[in-house]
């Protein structure tokens, strides 16, 4: 069996281990395409070298970072010469490239396998997509289900919110964690970052309004200058966060962070004595996963979450919620986490285990596997460690 996998996520060398694990211990044969050039969080990234026998091709997107507008004007011609049996992008079924894969896969013939992946936890009405080109992105949805013979939905919202648009052809399949670039800092945390022995609760991520990060900032205040915070990431809610600081009479107590390469992300994890995921539900969005939850846990960081979204689904037992938008909750929680050594010595063990029995790349791989060899017809070959 071949595979095409399209996916932008992994642009960067250090963030293709599932797939190199999909090509060494399956009997999958794996091409993986990337953008030469994707936007993240601002920063233009450059496809790095692949430096092993996974076959990487990185071809040009057009609106590279505009996941819902993105798409590849070499993607045919690719698939055309390399004969996949199935073709796989990373994309939603409303995006372009959603389409721009049902539209190849149309154009092939039903030889051709095809599969989509989606996050939407939220369920628009027609005519309701939050952007620009709504209709036209109804129309893409429309056209893309009708052709797809699967979806990789990252929740069961996502996979029940197909399933009302007949869509039926639903797996739900977490995004993996690889465990050889998110795993525990050995030592002391952060012995060299110049914390001045303050206990550090840090939030890494995206700074817009819905991710909640104005209640952390309010909740820090609230609490004695021990307690700092380390925010990193860029955004357009971060001029008036730096604002709220200052107004809080705080704005010594929050190191300021940019934005870094996913795979760089560990060493900001290695800084910090909890991961706070504070997001805010929307009328158009609500957190759809909450991958840094997942990434710090592999790290041997607690985490606390809101309740926002999927995020008590993703922490389980394995972290503290706490009611999205509540100041005073997150910061008692804050504090009885710095006070309670056991607890959290519980919550990284816990965290740990959550990671390897649910998200790692152990875990993740024989579904990914059962879901490719069932649409292609074949029967699976089992992974080998």
């Amino acid at each position: 069996m071949k595979l095409l996998a399209v996916d932008q996520d992994a642009i960067c060398a250090r963030d293709r281990g599932l797939w190199r694990a999909l090509r060494d211990r399956t009997g999958i044969e794996n091409i993986l395409v990337v953008p030469e050039r994707w936007r993240v969080n601002g920063q233009l990234v450059r496809a790095e070298p692949e430096n092993t026998s996974l076959c990487v091709i990185p071809v040009a997107a057009v609106l590279a970072g505009r996941s819902h507008r993105a798409f590849y004007p070499s993607l045919q011609r690719l698939v055309r010469k390399m004969n996949p049996d199935i073709l796989y992008v990373n994309a939603e079924p409303e995006s372009f490239l959603g389409f721009q894969g049902a539209y190849i896969k149309r154009c092939t013939g039903a030889s051709l396998k095809y599969v989509m992946m989606s996050w939407r936890n939220i369920d628009y009405p027609q005519g309701g997509f939050p952007y620009k080109l709504a209709r036209v992105h109804d129309w893409a949805e429309k056209y893309s289900l009708g052709t797809a013979d699967a979806c990789i939905a990252r929740s069961s919202d996502a996979a029940e919110i197909l399933g009302k648009r007949g869509f039926g052809k639903s797996v739900v399949i977490p995004p993996a964690v690889d465990l050889s670039v998110f795993y525990p800092a050995d030592g002391d945390r952060g012995s060299a970052d110049g914390r001045n022995n303050r206990w550090v609760a840090g939030y890494v991520g995206r700074i817009d309004e819905q991710k909640g990060i104005d209640t952390l900032l309010k909740a820090v205040s609230s609490l004695d200058p021990g307690v700092s915070v380390l925010i990193a990431g860029e955004g357009p809610a971060k001029e008036n966060l730096q604002r709220l600081a200052r107004s809080l009479g705080m704005a010594e107590r929050v190191m300021w962070e940019p934005a870094v390469p996913h795979s760089q992300v560990r060493e900001l994890f290695t800084r910090l004595d909890a991961l706070v995921l504070p997001s805010h539900t929307g009328i158009v969005w609500k957190e759809q996963f909450g991958r840094v939850l997942i990434e710090s846990m592999a790290c041997g960081v607690p985490v606390i979450g809101s309740d926002s979204g999927e995020i008590p689904d993703v922490i389980g037992d394995a972290g503290i919620i706490v009611p999205e938008g509540d100041p005073r909750a997150l910061a008692g929680s804050l504090l009885h986490l710095r006070d309670n050594e056991q607890l959290c010595r519980d919550l990284i063990a816990r965290g740990l285990s959550r990671v390897e029995r649910h998200f790692c790349i152990d875990a993740v791989l024989p579904q990914y596997q059962e879901l490719f060899t069932r649409i292609a017809g074949e029967p699976s070959a089992g992974t080998t460690s």
